[in-house]
C-alpha cells in the first residue's frame, strides 16, 4: 500500500510539473504592414529583388519605432513585439508573403494574424492564415493584397519575445502584364485552331 502511494505521489507531481511547463507557451499575433513612405528611408532593412526565393529575417522592437512614420498602436503595458522593414525591388507587385519560423521556442504556442488594438499603418493582405509547422514552429501565409514595386512593407509580430523570430520569408509576385497577354493570345490561338480543325473534320465526314 505504502509502494502503491509513492507511485501515485510521484505520478501526480510528474503531472502537476507537465501541467506548468505546458501552460508556459508563447501566443502571438502577426501581420504585414503596408506603410507610405519614402522608398530611400534609411531605416529598411533589405532590398527585396528575388520572388521565390526564402530570405532570411529577423525581428527588432527598434525598427517599429524608429521606421518612418511609425507604427503606433503598440502595446504599452510591456508586451513584446517585434518588426521587420523591406522594401520590394522586384520590379513587380508582391502578391503573396510566406514566413517560417522554424523555432522550437515556439513550440506549444499559438498564433492568429488578427492584430490587437488599432495598429497602423494597415494590413497589406486581406487573406492570412497562422497554422503549426510539422518540422517546428509556425508557417504564415499572406495573400488577397499587394505590395508595390519600391513600396516599403513592415513584418509586425505582437505577443512575444522578437528574438524567438530569426526565420525565413517568401515572396510571392504576378506575372508581368507582357507575360499574361503572351500567355492568353497563345492560349486563345491553340482554341481556334482546335476549333477549325474540327470543323474542317465534320465537313469532310458530311460529305
Amino acid at each position: 500500500m505504502k509502494h502503491l502511494l509513492r507511485v501515485l505521489f510521484i505520478l501526480a507531481l510528474y503531472c502537476g510539473v507537465t501541467s506548468i511547463a505546458r501552460a508556459d507557451t508563447v501566443n502571438f499575433h502577426t501581420q504585414i504592414l503596408d506603410p507610405t513612405c519614402n522608398p530611400q528611408n534609411t531605416s529598411c532593412a533589405i532590398g527585396l529583388t528575388d520572388v521565390g526565393v526564402p530570405f532570411p529575417i529577423a525581428l527588432d522592437q527598434a525598427l517599429c519605432t524608429s521606421h518612418t512614420p511609425p507604427v503606433t498602436g503598440l502595446p504599452t503595458d510591456g508586451t513584446p513585439f517585434g518588426c521587420f522593414i523591406g522594401t520590394n525591388n522586384t520590379g513587380n507587385a508582391i502578391t503573396s508573403f510566406t514566413l517560417d519560423f522554424n523555432n522550437a521556442a515556439l513550440d506549444g504556442g499559438s498564433c492568429d494574424t488578427v492584430l490587437p488594438g488599432n495598429i497602423t499603418p494597415s494590413p497589406a493582405f486581406g487573406i492570412s492564415a497562422c497554422k503549426v509547422d510539422p518540422l517546428g514552429g509556425f508557417d504564415i501565409t499572406f495573400s488577397g493584397g499587394s505590395i508595390g514595386d519600391s513600396n516599403q512593407f513592415i513584418i509586425l509580430e505582437i505577443g512575444a519575445d522578437p528574438a524567438d523570430f530569426n526565420g525565413t520569408a517568401t515572396a510571392g509576385e504576378t506575372p508581368e502584364p507582357n507575360s499574361l497577354i503572351l500567355f492568353s493570345t497563345g492560349a486563345m490561338m491553340m482554341m481556334t485552331a482546335v476549333f477549325v480543325k474540327k470543323q474542317h473534320g465534320f465537313a469532310l465526314r458530311k460529305k
